[in-house]
């Protein structure tokens, strides 16, 4: 589990800093700045967890426990459920 985690964190990560630069180069042409902010959050978010997903991580490669493995789970599904609807939000809105 800890390899998979940190794998998602990595990947969650690096999505972010894309969808980050997409909405601030990009997206600002074409949604209004309410739609921007929408999407700049879940990339905010996005970030936020991916970073508690790599420690997450770390934490279950050093004590590993079923709570950090549920942890681990919650935070992808969270990252995809929230900012993935927020995401949807503003690009289906295009």
């Amino acid at each position: 589990m800890y390899k998979q985690a940190m794998t998602a964190g990595a990947l969650f990560a690096a999505l972010a800093v894309i969808f980050g630069a997409f909405g601030a180069h990009s997206l600002k042409a074409l949604v209004s700045p309410d739609q921007l902010m929408v999407f700049d959050t879940g990339v905010r978010y996005q970030f936020y967890h991916s970073f508690a997903l790599l420690i997450t991580g770390i934490a279950f490669s050093a004590f590993p426990s079923k709570i950090l493995k549920l942890a681990i789970t919650f935070f992808i599904i969270g990252i995809l459920l929230f900012s993935g609807s927020l995401y949807a939000m503003v690009l289906l809105s295009i």
